[in-house]
């Protein structure tokens, strides 16, 4: 038995013990559909090996009968306590698994294993959301860049893949949005000149919603395709990372100083003419002498610094909590939970 079908075998026999301590009337069976032909068709000469391998292997239709069998047969409806936990081979029949698959321990750590790794790693508590901010803006027609500024809801993922982002994360990233927008008590709206919008409970504003998604590796063409096409406010954000600074200026690295530049992109809802930014914005890498470097914000051909209302006490950072957004966040977490 190789050691993905022993954890198999060994995550049923626990995942009944479970279901039998709350008293839930479920059968848990693990399989055997024994020896299928599934490869032949990726062989070098698939007729010819599929009809070599039909002498030694089923084809797949009959693997499927113990499969069916587990799932609706009339002989597991009328006895299952007879069932439950058990091993099936060919055709439903019961057997006795490894000694390493019956090892209740082992079970046991397998289970706690994975809600571990499901709890640290699956985002259970965050909803899809990463990172919660504002982005303190001029307003649209603003005559100077001191004028008095608009503020705009952030909501981030943050992802460290080692391959490139494909366009399902930004899919991903869409639904968030949209899920954060169903479950909020008013309605957002993405215009960029309504950024006052009453809620339907109360008359605090609202404000228009940005996402941002950043990444340590590249995105792919088809990510970037996908992200100019979307109708949500999208930056897309490649923060590769750095190397160490004992050796970021060697001789050996001086050819690859490409790789630790990264990028930012935004989609024409956020930063088109008719987008939340209105086209009065530019997103600039600016690149140091060491070859890193960071993304800049830029307003008419000017660099907007970082500021915050806290800076001139215009606002207090009490006021800076949404109503009614601790609830959301909770339903959010637990929908996507």
């Amino acid at each position: 038995m190789s050691m993905t079908k022993l954890a198999n075998v060994l995550w049923m026999r626990e995942l009944q013990k479970q279901v039998d301590a709350v008293g839930a009337a479920i059968t848990c069976m693990s399989i055997n559909p024994g020896k299928v032909n599934t490869f032949a068709s990726r062989m070098p000469f698939p007729l010819i090996a599929s009809i070599l391998f039909a002498i030694f292997f089923e084809v797949s239709e009959v693997g499927a009968y113990t499969s069916c069998f587990a799932a609706a047969s009339p002989a597991v409806r009328a006895s299952p306590q007879k069932y439950k936990g058990t091993f099936l081979e060919p055709v439903g029949v019961i057997t006795e698994p490894s000694d390493n698959a019956k090892n209740e321990e082992l079970a046991k750590e397998l289970w706690d294993t994975t809600e571990s790794v499901l709890t640290s790693v699956g985002g259970k508590s965050d909803g899809g959301i990463d990172l919660l901010g504002w982005w303190w803006l001029p307003q649209l027609d603003a005559s100077h860049i001191n004028a008095p500024r608009r503020r705009l809801r952030v909501l981030a993922q943050c992802k460290a893949e080692k391959k490139k982002i494909g366009p399902k994360f930004v899919r991903e990233l869409e639904g968030v949005l949209h899920r954060y927008l169903t479950l909020s008590p008013s309605s957002h709206s993405f215009d960029p000149r309504n950024s006052d919008i009453p809620t339907i409970s109360e008359a605090k504003p609202q404000y228009p919603l940005v996402a941002i998604f950043i990444s340590e590796s590249p995105f792919t063409r088809s990510t970037l395709l996908r992200a100019q096409s979307s109708p949500v406010p999208l930056f897309l954000l490649h923060l590769p990372p750095v190397p160490l600074r004992s050796n970021s200026l060697s001789d050996g690295d001086n050819d690859n100083q490409d790789e630790w530049v990264g990028s930012a992109v935004w989609n024409p809802a956020l930063a088109g003419v008719r987008g939340l930014l209105g086209g009065e914005f530019e997103i600039c890498w600016e690149r140091s002498l060491t070859g890193c470097g960071r993304p800049g914000l830029w307003w008419h051909n000017q660099k907007l610094n970082n500021w915050n209302p806290e800076m001139d006490g215009s606002i207090q950072i009490e006021d800076l909590h949404l109503t009614h957004e601790d609830l959301l966040l909770e339903e959010l977490a637990e929908e996507t939970a």
